[in-house]
């Protein structure tokens, strides 16, 4: 029996998940390079691992799978592509219609499943993220999004920054697919250089679309 990163609950069988989602291209053949590959005692040592599914984990059951499907990745989805298409130069405001405490939502279910090894992921938080009418939480739990203009898959979890000893940051998750970067935090003091951060979706109701204005810095 596996256990679901998200419920806690044992099954026989966990659904691959997605991150980004199928709706964002993530639904081809892919050659990966991990930790795996330069590890001698890995059976995948110089080699490329096949996805042939698109990016993503075996960590979900196939409940979890389906609700975050249904309640929250049709709004990430629009939201990174309408964020996407955003090209001003310089630090101009913005407006996108969004449903924003699904997106982020969203994003913080990947985080679990990024970190689906990780046992000591805090149950408010899972609970959190699996209750869609929860929200005014988790503000430290900071999350900005990034233009880049690398074609690469990326998933790095749990760990902490050690190049800032004066300001100890938890770097939760950080997911990159072509053309955005995403960064959840756990840190109420720094401010990252570059990009949009949204940890104010969390204010919103769930399911409610509302007119955003970002301020974005390229």
């Amino acid at each position: 029996m596996k256990r679901c990163p998200l419920c806690f609950l044992d099954s026989e069988v966990l659904s691959f998940e997605h991150i980004p989602p199928r709706s964002l291209g993530n639904n081809s053949r892919l050659l990966v390079v991990n930790e795996n590959t330069y590890n001698p005692n890995s059976d995948f040592f110089n080699r490329r691992m096949n996805y042939n599914k698109g990016f993503g984990f075996q960590a979900l059951c196939e409940k979890c799978n389906k609700q975050l499907g249904s309640k929250y990745v049709p709004d990430f989805t629009q939201f990174i592509n309408d964020f996407k298409n955003i090209n001003g130069v310089g630090q101009q405001e913005y407006r996108i219609n969004t449903k924003p405490l699904n997106v982020i939502k969203s994003i913080y279910a990947n985080s679990i499943v990024i970190n689906h090894n990780n046992q000591n992921i805090p149950e408010d938080f899972r609970n959190y993220v699996l209750n869609e009418t929860y929200s005014h939480q988790f503000l430290n739990y900071r999350v900005f999004i990034t233009n880049t203009k690398s074609e690469i898959f990326r998933h790095e979890g749990w760990r902490m920054q050690i190049d800032i000893p004066e300001k100890p940051v938890e770097i939760i998750a950080s997911i990159e697919f072509p053309g955005i970067k995403i960064s959840v935090i756990n840190s109420v003091d720094i401010t990252l250089a570059r990009g949009l951060e949204i940890t104010n979706f969390n204010n919103y109701p769930y399911n409610e679309e509302n007119e955003i204005k970002i301020q974005y810095s390229r």
